[in-house]
């Protein structure tokens, strides 16, 4: 009874599934549509790859229309929603801009005979350093990135975007060492720097100190941006931030306050503070007469802190001497050698 039941079960549910998949077979009708589809998209992707092997000639994506799009062997959707977004606003600068358009295909975006032109928006600076080794190629001489100007780096056809590397890197970093430091340099990749390299002429930093050896110390609470920069090492950012935070200070009581700036790490003081030094021109805080504001501004006043001097003098005394200020538990030893210089009573 047992083989009997198992053997209906069987046959039952064999039937069952027979009669889903005749209820759910596709019809005639069906088929031939869906081998029409398959048929349709074959052939599209045949002119597509015709178009793409008889194609010839530059591409300008912020100005080609829909046609030469077609011609070049980009498929209709793709070329309706690129020329869609680019009369939206979007210009594309690059091929990695050309790789966001939804959809993209990169076999027709990355085919090597197939040669993109990115012009500049009107009034910007053309930084691509494929459209200047389209338009032009490298005029390299020897120089010196310690002191070359951007105007000479520009005669050399160098990109704006590796001209500002080189510049910030000797500005906001460190001067050049050695030539290999160039790979260190933000948007300059290793192909442009390999071209460059040959060309670097980097004075022995015996000879940058004999330069300096020429220029009489400089203060750091008097000196303008232009003195600044006649120190090797300073550069117009540099210089800018030492009198800016000069500003914020009232001025500096020591040359070590030149660390406080992230630009300033250790080879970089030593180069530089050779030929600096450091009056006593500075601006001096009345701890019971100053208001909250004025102490907050001071960069080594927190919030909190010019809040609670305020509140120690309204609530219980005015401040009798500058040691007072350790009372206050956000004042420690560290804070208090940094910031006493500033501070009087009167």
């Amino acid at each position: 009874m047992f083989l009997i039941i198992c053997l209906l079960l069987y046959l039952s549910v064999d039937a069952y599934l027979s009669h889903l998949q005749f209820k759910n077979k596709p019809s005639r009708e069906q088929r031939e549509a869906f081998m029409a589809l398959v048929l349709e998209h074959e052939l599209k992707d045949s002119l597509y790859a015709e178009a793409r092997n008889n194609f010839k000639g530059l591409l300008d994506p912020n100005k080609v229309g829909q046609e030469q799009l077609l011609q070049s062997g980009l498929r209709k959707d793709i070329a309706e929603r690129l020329i869609r977004f680019r009369e939206k606003g979007a210009y594309y600068n690059s091929r990695s801009d050309l790789e966001q358009v939804y959809g993209m295909d990169s076999s027709w975006l990355n085919r090597k005979d197939l040669n993109f032109v990115f012009h500049p928006r009107k009034g910007e600076v053309d930084d691509s350093y494929e459209v200047r080794e389209q338009k032009r190629s490298l005029n390299l001489t020897p120089f010196d990135p310690n002191i070359i100007s951007k105007e000479a780096l520009l005669d050399m056809h160098l990109p704006g975007s590796a001209i500002q590397g080189i510049l910030s890197f000797r500005e906001k970093f460190r001067p050049f060492e050695k030539a290999t430091d160039l790979y260190s340099v933000y948007n300059i990749d290793s192909s442009l720097a390999e071209q460059i390299i040959p060309f670097l002429k980097i004075k022995e930093l015996a000879d940058l100190d004999s330069m300096n050896s020429l220029i009489v110390s400089v203060s750091i609470n008097q000196a303008d941006t232009n003195l600044l920069k006649e120190v090797n090492g300073i550069g117009s950012y540099l210089a800018k931030s030492i009198i800016e935070y000069r500003q914020k200070l009232g001025g500096y009581y020591s040359l070590e306050q030149l660390r406080d700036l992230f630009v300033v790490d250790s080879s970089r003081y030593q180069s530089i503070s050779k030929y600096l030094y450091c009056d006593d021109d500075f601006r001096k805080l009345n701890l019971n007469k100053a208001s909250e504001e004025e102490l907050y501004n001071h960069p080594y006043i927190s919030y909190k802190l010019a809040r609670n001097i305020v509140e120690f003098r309204e609530r219980m005394r005015l401040f009798e001497k500058v040691e007072e200020l350790t009372n206050i538990e956000l004042v420690d030893g560290v804070l208090f050698s940094k910031l006493a210089p500033y501070l009087e009573i009167k």
